[in-house]
C-alpha cells in the first residue's frame, strides 16, 4: 500500500515537472522573441515605423471610421515612433536578456534562479493585476493567470529541489 502511495506521489510529480519544464521552453521562446523584436526595432528606423502604422490605422479607419486607437496612433505616430524608439528598444532588449539568463539559471537548478524568478515574475504579476484593473483587458488577464501558475511551478519545483538534497 505505501508503494503504491509513493508511485502515485511520483508520477504526480513527474507530471507537474513536464508542466515546468514546458513552461519554461514557452517563456524562453518568449524572450527570445522579444530580443528579436528589440533587434528589429533598433534597425528599423522611425520613419519606416511611422509610415507602416499610418498604413494599418488608414486601413482601419477606412473599415471603422471611427475607431479610437487609429485616430490616436495617426495623431500621434511620429511623437510615439521618433522619442518612444529607445525606451521600447531597451526594454524589450532588457526584458528579454534577463528573462532568458533566469530561465537558463532555472534549466541549470542554480539556487539564485529561484528567488531571482519569484521576485521578478511577483513583480510582473503585481504590475499586470494593476494595468488589468485600469483597462480590464481579457488577454492581459489570461497572461497573469498563466504567470501565476508559472510562478507556482517555480516555486514547487524548488521546493521538491530542496527535498531532494
Amino acid at each position: 500500500m505505501a508503494t503504491n502511495l509513493k508511485n502515485n506521489i511520483d508520477n504526480e510529480e513527474k507530471k507537474i515537472f513536464v508542466v515546468y519544464e514546458v513552461s519554461l521552453i514557452l517563456k524562453a521562446t518568449q524572450s527570445f522573441l522579444e530580443i528579436i523584436a528589440g533587434i528589429l526595432l533598433y534597425i528599423i528606423s522611425a520613419n519606416s515605423m511611422t509610415t507602416f502604422i499610418l498604413k494599418i490605422a488608414h486601413g482601419e479607419l477606412a473599415e471603422m471610421p471611427n475607431d479610437f486607437i487609429s485616430h490616436f496612433l495617426i495623431k500621434n505616430a511620429d511623437q510615439l515612433f521618433i522619442t518612444g524608439k529607445f525606451f521600447i528598444v531597451f526594454y524589450l532588449l532588457s526584458h528579454g536578456i534577463i528573462k532568458l539568463i533566469i530561465i537558463v539559471g532555472l534549466f541549470l537548478k542554480k539556487r539564485w534562479a529561484y528567488p531571482a524568478a519569484i521576485i521578478g515574475l511577483g513583480g510582473l504579476i503585481l504590475y499586470q493585476i494593476y494595468h488589468f484593473l485600469m483597462s480590464y483587458s481579457i488577454f492581459l488577464l489570461i497572461i497573469t493567470i498563466m504567470d501565476i501558475v508559472i510562478l507556482w511551478l517555480i516555486w514547487h519545483e524548488q521546493r521538491v529541489g530542496q527535498k531532494v538534497e
